[in-house]
């Protein structure tokens, strides 16, 4: 049980910072941001017990709080770490690209960005198929296969931090807060690999 608390430990220490500060500001996108901690605290739990205690429910339990964990966390890199859509009344979907693209002038870039991030958020499916059964290959990959969505993350915070407060005419809306600059928070931590100690 302490493998699972230590790692739920800096999930619950990020939920009372956004608490805390959401308590001093009233700002809403610090509650959506504690939302976005809390979803990881489930997994650990469904890690912990589908080890301990094998089982298809809590195979199926673990899967649930992935799904729900990785969901977020994707939608929080694409629309509040990298500020990626707006609502555009013209698109058919009601939201379009937003119109500063520095690293690259391609679109098509940016949809396969997210679509990078997506399956990469999901890798602990392999988990599911025993590809990190063990501490050696397996693991090895998924790490690296980690650091390597966190190095692609950084690029393009940084270019929407650019974007929102370098830019003269920064003209970015965060939808969930109404205010024209991001979230400052850093990344939540994926625990979708590690859930199972």
């Amino acid at each position: 049980p302490w493998n699972a608390l230590m790692l739920a430990l800096p999930f619950w220490w990020r939920l009372m910072q956004c608490l805390k500060v959401y308590s001093v500001t009233k700002e809403s996108k610090n509650l959506w941001n504690a939302l976005k901690y809390s979803t990881a605290l489930p997994l650990v739990y469904a890690g912990y017990i589908r080890r301990h205690r094998p089982s298809p429910h809590h195979d199926h339990l673990f899967v649930l709080a992935a799904v729900i964990q990785s969901g977020y966390c994707f939608f929080w890199d694409v629309q509040m770490d990298w500020g990626l859509l707006r609502r555009d009344p013209r698109s058919a979907f009601g939201w379009s690209l937003r119109q500063e693209l520095l690293i690259s002038p391609s679109k098509a870039m940016y949809f396969w960005l997210c679509v990078f991030n997506l399956a990469l958020r999901f890798i602990w499916a392999a988990t599911l198929f025993g590809v990190a059964a063990s501490p050696g290959g397996g693991m090895f990959f998924l790490e690296a296969v980690e650091i390597l969505r966190r190095t692609v993350w950084a690029i393009f915070r940084i270019e929407w931090e650019y974007i929102v407060k370098v830019l003269p005419q920064s003209y970015a809306q965060v939808p969930l807060t109404g205010q024209p600059t991001p979230d400052s928070m850093s990344e939540g931590s994926d625990v979708e690999m590690k859930s199972e100690d």
